[in-house]
């Protein structure tokens, strides 16, 4: 403009914008790539920053858990609340020792998904920045879909209990002289060993299973969850694993 205001010419910069294009590309791809490898793994990325506070979770993060992106809202607090009640106090445990550094922190839980179905994920946690006075700033981690791995793991620990059961069944029938006294002598043995905490018997009938008391000092009487348990290893004529029902309370029939 001249000193009076008026406009007198006009300037135009022409730029190359092949290699921006080039680059928002190559990051489109990326990304692609990155979406479609999580799908396959069934794997989800997360990350949290506190001040200002947001939380990013990739697309994989919503799959895992079987929510809508558009409706569920993101974050740690959201996360627990999906796990089955019995898995959520070591989640937290977790949490806060992710909260207080040393590393990479890894936890294996049970999600109620979107639809209802409990699967096992396997949730990585770890704090990669801290604010300049060294309070946490900014978490990071993955969740994935390990429901068939840990399955398996399970059903080998089964195979484990059932061995031991068998043994233990085995040493009480030796050392006894009347079924009762079998009955006591391997209920003893269970509850001996840490990770039993009751043990009940029934009496096979026409009309289904009926409890047989194994001790008059110590009765126990079954309880509704331990007769629905019978009455499914009756029915089926094997072992009956009982792990969704109270997860917090697996049982053996």
């Amino acid at each position: 403009r001249d000193d009076g205001g008026v406009l007198v010419g006009m300037l135009h910069r022409l730029v190359d914008d092949g290699r921006r294009r080039l680059l928002l590309e190559e990051l489109r791809r990326s990304r692609s790539q990155l979406a479609e490898a999580q799908s396959i793994a069934r794997l989800g990325s997360w990350e949290l920053l506190l001040e200002p506070r947001e939380v990013t979770w990739s697309q994989g993060m919503y799959d895992v858990l079987g929510v809508d992106p558009l409706t569920f809202v993101a974050g740690p607090d959201e996360f627990v609340a999906m796990m089955v009640e019995g898995d959520r106090e070591r989640a937290e445990h977790n949490w806060k020792q992710i909260g207080a550094g040393g590393g990479e922190r890894v936890i294996d839980v049970r999600v109620r998904r979107g639809d209802g179905e409990i699967r096992w994920v396997r949730a990585v946690g770890e704090l990669l920045e801290r604010a300049a006075d060294g309070r946490p700033l900014r978490f990071g981690g993955t969740v994935q879909d390990v429901h068939e791995l840990k399955q398996a793991e399970l059903d080998l620990l089964d195979a484990v209990e059932i061995n031991t059961l068998m043994q233990f069944l085995a040493t009480a029938a030796n050392e006894a002289s009347t079924f009762d006294e079998a009955l006591a002598s391997l209920r003893d043995l269970l509850l001996a060993h840490p990770d039993w905490q009751r043990g009940v018997a029934f009496d096979v009938t026409a009309n289904g299973p009926v409890f047989h008391p194994v001790s008059d000092v110590d009765p126990m009487t079954p309880t509704a969850y331990e007769t629905a348990v019978a009455v499914r290893a009756l029915a089926s004529g094997n072992a009956v694993f009982e792990e969704d029902w109270v997860p917090e309370h697996p049982m053996i029939g």
